[in-house]
């Protein structure tokens, strides 16, 4: 990028919060930032419980994860970002999980933990950016696991500076002059094999800009 990037971490709470944060953003102009989501209403507990009943009781896991999944769809609508559009993108970021939870293990527990308990902080990132939107302001949202590249260690993934720092400079560089706000996840990162890994607390992605 052509300019220095400005890093704002922003803790949602609750559903609510993301229409308020998108109204007071809107305030703000000409500022090229990096907003880092982090999910802390209690999604990542919720898929967590999952994870442990899934290797006890699947058909179980498999219900309590549809349930997760169909009350953040019910926010939408209350945050008036029910359009078809997306609901079906946000049904994406689901649809590997309910694939998975529909069988039994077949893997390890840190794995299949890595692969369902990041969404919710996906999620939650893709709804804040469509909060940003309804409310005109100029954004992008970013897959974290296009440019964070760990270490296979799923639960408490170390980020590889070097080749992240470069992944960012080529995904960013040519919307970096389009936007106001790239909107990414907190914790989220994927291994140099493309599989979804969680940041370990002690690594911070700001340290990539």
């Amino acid at each position: 990028m052509n300019t220095q990037v400005n890093t704002q971490s922003i803790i949602i709470n609750n559903f609510q919060q993301l229409r308020d944060i998108g109204q007071f953003l809107s305030k703000n102009s000409g500022i090229c930032s990096v907003l880092i989501i982090e999910e802390s209403m209690g999604l990542k507990e919720q898929l967590s419980k999952v994870i442990d009943t899934y290797f006890e009781d699947q058909p179980k896991a498999l219900e309590e994860f549809l349930k997760i999944r169909d009350h953040i769809f019910a926010a939408l609508a209350d945050l008036d970002l029910n359009t078809k559009d997306i609901i079906d993108d946000l049904s994406d970021v689901f649809v590997d999980a309910v694939w998975l939870l529909e069988d039994e293990p077949q893997d390890s527990f840190e794995y299949v933990k890595s692969q369902v308990v990041p969404l919710g902080e996906i999620a939650i990132s893709k709804i804040f950016f469509y909060a940003l939107l309804k409310t005109d302001i100029d954004a992008a949202w970013i897959d974290n696991r296009d440019f964070v590249v760990t270490n296979d260690d799923f639960s408490q993934a170390q980020i590889n500076l070097n080749v992240s720092k470069e992944k960012w400079k080529q995904l960013s560089g040519p919307i970096a002059n389009q936007t106001t706000y790239f909107v990414m996840q907190s914790s989220v990162g994927s291994t140099i094999d493309n599989i979804t890994t969680s940041i370990a607390p002690s690594q911070n992605i700001s340290t990539i800009f």
